[in-house]
């Protein structure tokens, strides 16, 4: 299991240098050195998801820092506003 942590280790660290680029499983499965099949089965087996699951749920995380890192004082007023005449109309639609 020591080799496969490894290989796992090497692909989240290709996924996170990439994160804002393209990827396809079957790349990120070569840069481990395993077949593509072998790869997915050992990355959901190791982490309870798929690889790709694993990447946008990463990709989201990465975006909500940066979007609540970069937000002053004043959008942080106003966007607490916006918030909620937001949840006020979905209250009203009825959905929530």
């Amino acid at each position: 299991m020591t080799g496969y942590l490894k290989q796992l280790q090497r692909a989240r660290a290709l996924t996170e240098q990439h994160l804002d680029e393209e990827m396809r499983p079957e790349c990120i499965a070569r840069h481990t050195g395993m077949s593509m099949w072998h790869f997915q089965r050992i990355f959901s087996g190791a982490l309870g998801q798929p690889v790709m699951d694993d990447v946008c749920r990463r990709r989201l995380c990465s975006g909500g820092h940066d979007f609540f890192c970069n937000i002053t004082p004043i959008e942080m007023q106003f966007g607490e506003f916006a918030m909620h005449i937001m949840t006020k109309g979905v209250h009203d639609s009825g959905v929530l």
